[in-house]
């Protein structure tokens, strides 16, 4: 799948995402700041323009690759197949016969 991002796209994701995680119970304190330093990050480096997502990801884990804190690269990777999974979903039909 080669999905292009905005910067404004993940920040609606992710404000979306945290929005289900908090409605399910969930903290995720640590994960907003985690999305929020990804969103600022493609911004500074693309601003409003559309980015492969895969190219972002790997500028950004590379970024964080020398850092002592890896646990951004894992809150940031289960984001992205969240993500990849919900446009998945958006883009399947499923039509389902009627119950009789």
């Amino acid at each position: 799948m080669n999905t292009n991002v905005t910067a404004q796209n993940l920040a609606v994701d992710a404000a979306e995402f945290l929005a289900f995680k908090r409605a399910m119970g969930m903290g995720y304190r640590r994960a907003e700041f985690v999305l929020n330093s990804f969103v600022r990050f493609v911004r500074e480096h693309y601003g409003e323009h559309p980015a492969p997502l895969e190219e972002v990801v790997t500028l950004w884990v590379a970024r964080i690759a020398s850092s002592r804190d890896w646990n951004f690269g894992l809150g940031l990777n289960l984001f992205i197949l969240g993500r990849s999974s919900a446009l998945m979903s958006r883009s399947l039909t499923i039509s389902m016969p009627p119950r009789e």
